[in-house]
């Protein structure tokens, strides 16, 4: 088993988080990915990047819940973040949200009601809500909430990972119904028989996908630190002429900062910016992008 493959079986071992989430020196270590653990950190953060002409995402950290008063909290602290973001007057300041914390693992009926509730208040702010994508055992089932929902609320979007080969299908649907689209890689440990291996076949993937939607009428989130797939997709938005309007460079909090700082300058950038005391998944799902990172964990 390959580092990057061992860290993303570690963040799906729940029996190990809370455990992990005791250790001092492991927070110490996580908080280069995470700004701290309270909503008031998530809210100082998104204040800092606001001054440097960059938006963010605010995501309060937890998933797999298996009831149904986990699933309600998880609703109430995204309301209550959402509240506090327009109290704040946190500049195009908007949420991602995990469906498998707000109860898909309960029921399909509970996170649907959980994530009305908390698009609800986001329209009420005029906030925009993007919901993160999961392992592929979740891929279809968060494909059709959303699109149950995109119905009737437009202020929310969806992830789609470019290394799963059904996605290429599934954007093709996302595309004819001018949904908002956040592309990423993928960072779950997949099979070889639903998900692409290799990373230059990934990177090649993500750029035909990326080129689908720059096409399109879609809004498009360009969710990446690969600096080619940047530099592609600025010369793309240069020669469709595509209004700032319809894209946005998006970016994980505190990785390649110059290179996020560089971006903002001619581009929208949103960071994405996790906060909470559920933060172990995270975590090991970063080191699992750049395992040479776990040094900083291991050493005294």
């Amino acid at each position: 088993m390959s580092a990057r493959n061992f860290f993303i079986w570690l963040s799906d071992q729940h029996w190990l988080a809370h455990p992990a989430m005791r250790w001092n020196h492991a927070w110490h270590t996580a908080e280069r990915f995470i700004p701290g653990q309270t909503l008031h950190d998530g809210l100082h953060t998104a204040l800092m990047l606001q001054k440097q002409n960059i938006l963010c995402d605010l995501d309060h950290l937890g998933e797999n819940v298996e009831t149904t008063s986990e699933a309600k909290a998880a609703a109430d602290a995204y309301v209550a973040t959402l509240d506090a973001i327009h109290k704040h007057r946190l500049k195009g300041t908007g949420l991602s949200i995990k469906c498998s914390q707000l109860g898909i693992d309960v029921s399909r009926k509970l996170c649907i009601a959980q994530i009305k509730r908390v698009l609800g208040r986001a329209a009420l702010y005029n906030r925009f809500v993007h919901i993160d994508m999961e392992g592929s055992w979740y891929t279809t089932r968060i494909l059709n909430i959303f699109n149950n929902l995109r119905k009737k609320h437009r202020n929310v979007g969806i992830t789609v990972q470019a290394y799963l080969k059904h996605t290429p299908k599934d954007l093709k649907t996302l595309i004819r119904s001018r949904s908002r689209v956040r592309l990423v890689k993928g960072v779950y440990g997949e099979s070889a028989d639903i998900a692409l291996q290799g990373y230059e076949e990934i990177r090649k993937r993500y750029l035909e996908l990326l080129h689908q939607l720059l096409r399109s009428r879609c809004h498009v989130a360009i969710a990446t630190h690969d600096e080619v797939i940047i530099k592609q997709a600025q010369q793309w938005i240069k020669a469709m002429r595509i209004p700032k309007s319809r894209y946005e460079f998006q970016f994980l909090y505190s990785v390649k900062q110059g290179l996020q700082r560089r971006t903002a300058k001619k581009h929208p950038v949103r960071v994405y910016v996790p906060f909470g005391r559920e933060w172990w998944p995270y975590y090991v799902r970063r080191l699992a992008e750049r395992p040479k990172n776990v040094f900083d964990l291991v050493k005294l």
